[in-house]
């Protein structure tokens, strides 16, 4: 049923994410915490496919980055930034992609995980990159929670799909799946921090 509403939801994502900008206040707390967020991440890029956006969890060696799996599609070529994609392995059961990368980026630092899972009614940030100069900020509030999904009054614009879902730490606590209209109000919802360390954990056992 979950890869059912996956499918059927990256269409939404695609046709009704309102083009706005950011509708709130930005204070000095809130640019810091989005200047920590660009840090961790960057444009997933597909040739004559689009955008999204992804999250850096490593950078030795070979760059690691989480986004989603409807993100990634048969192309010719899988990008994050500058760095092409060496490998890409996507979850069985949720929105999940892990891209392992041809090199490292110069000027980015891996983000870190959050350690709990409680989120109803905590304040949350995105991050988002649509097209070669264009980026989105945005921050909304977790009105629902369930084992699979989180939902948000927060808004998203195409491109902000894969890119992480931050608390006030600038800790990675989700990973954005899609967003909506309802109501007149923005909805997004995203992948929670349990789906996200389950998934790297099976990660784990392929890449021994």
């Amino acid at each position: 049923m979950k890869r059912i509403i996956v499918i059927a939801t990256a269409i939404i994502l695609l046709i009704s994410f309102a083009h706005a900008q950011e509708n709130v206040t930005i204070t000095k707390e809130t640019q810091a915490i989005y200047n920590s967020i660009e840090k961790h991440s960057v444009q997933i890029f597909m040739v004559n496919q689009g955008y999204c956006t992804g999250t850096v969890l490593s950078n030795e060696g070979n760059a690691t980055v989480l986004t989603c799996k409807h993100c990634i599609v048969p192309s010719e070529e899988t990008r994050a930034d500058d760095l092409k994609t060496k490998l890409i392995i996507t979850s069985g059961n949720d929105d999940l992609a892990y891209l392992i990368m041809d090199g490292f980026f110069i000027d980015k630092v891996p983000a870190k995980l959050g350690n709990y899972y409680r989120l109803k009614g905590e304040e949350i940030y995105i991050y988002g990159k649509q097209g070669l100069a264009h980026t989105f900020t945005s921050k909304g509030i977790v009105i629902r929670l369930t084992d699979d999904w989180a939902w948000s009054e927060m808004e998203a614009i195409p491109g902000c799909s894969g890119s992480g879902v931050f608390n006030k730490k600038s800790e990675l606590i989700g990973v954005l799946g899609r967003g909506m209209i309802d109501r007149g109000k923005n909805i997004t919802i995203f992948e929670p921090l349990f789906d996200i360390k389950k998934f790297l954990k099976e990660v784990e056992q392929i890449i021994k």
